[in-house]
């Protein structure tokens, strides 16, 4: 059985989307199950507008990283021998890689909590205005869940459409935007995040949605939301504070940079 699934836009653009593999595609060829002309995705463009390589995502990833050692220390102690692989940074890497306790490990965990709370959640609520059966859900989830649960019951949003892919294949980007809905009268695109607080790349991420779902032929909304769904159960939202042209600039420059890469090595590939 086939994993990638077809979706036609109202301008009568085609995108195909491979789940195992969360990507987008320009085509798809079914006798030889391969997709081809790969699309990127807006999470991946909007990356561009987090400035803080060095700054406190970098310092995140560290805390992290100290934190697995430490807790697979603290297992450890009790027999020292077994503390060998402290000795070198391949044997911490390995450790670590083993138990999940990774910076990036934490990184992914992430991604699937909010994949699960928009499946979850985000679904019911938008196809049948219902609240979901939580226990599906982790106990870490279920705090999320109810921060989304507390703003749908707060702001009263009719829904129009729910996980909905869209693109821009003149510009080879896709992605599937979380929400459109009704709020106040008002017509809203609203994308949904889990988590502390709202990167900037967030902001430019809803507003490739917008961007994308406006070119392949939807019709345009009145402005664009972000809720932040926190792991006590509160929320906020937001209007978008980024522009048309910020996400065209992310294009840009994801693009400008991928051609930097491709002359960098065939210039070391020629050395070689």
């Amino acid at each position: 059985m086939s994993t990638v699934t077809r979706h036609e836009m109202p301008n009568g653009d085609v995108v195909f989307y491979d789940d195992p593999k969360h990507s987008y595609w320009r085509e798809h060829d079914e006798l030889r199950g391969k997709c081809s002309g790969r699309l990127t995705g807006a999470s991946t463009i909007s990356k561009v507008f987090d400035l803080d390589a060095f700054g406190p995502g970098a310092g995140w990833g560290a805390k992290m990283t100290r934190e697995g050692v430490s807790i697979l220390a603290a297992d450890g102690l009790a027999e020292p021998d077994s503390l060998a692989w402290l000795a070198s940074p391949d044997g911490i890497y390995d450790r670590l890689r083993d138990a999940r306790l990774r910076h990036t490990d934490k990184r992914d965990d992430a991604a699937d909590r909010g994949t699960n709370v928009h499946d979850v959640v985000l679904a019911s609520l938008a196809t049948t205005g219902a609240a979901p059966d939580l226990p599906s859900l982790t106990e870490d989830e279920a705090g999320y869940a109810r921060g989304l649960l507390g703003w749908w019951l707060d702001r009263e949003p009719v829904g129009e459409r729910s996980e909905l892919v869209v693109t821009d294949l003149e510009n080879g980007t896709a992605g599937r935007l979380d929400l459109i809905c009704t709020i106040d009268g008002r017509r809203f695109l609203v994308d949904l995040k889990t988590g502390k607080q709202l990167r900037t790349s967030a902001h430019v991420q809803a507003r490739g949605y917008e961007w994308m779902y406006t070119v392949s032929g939807g019709e345009p909304v009145d402005d664009v939301l972000l809720v932040l769904a926190r792991a006590d159960g509160s929320w906020l939202e937001c209007e978008c504070a980024a522009s048309e042209r910020d996400w065209l600039d992310a294009v840009q420059v994801y693009r400008s940079a991928a051609g930097i890469r491709r002359r960098q090595g065939a210039v070391e590939r020629a050395a070689a």
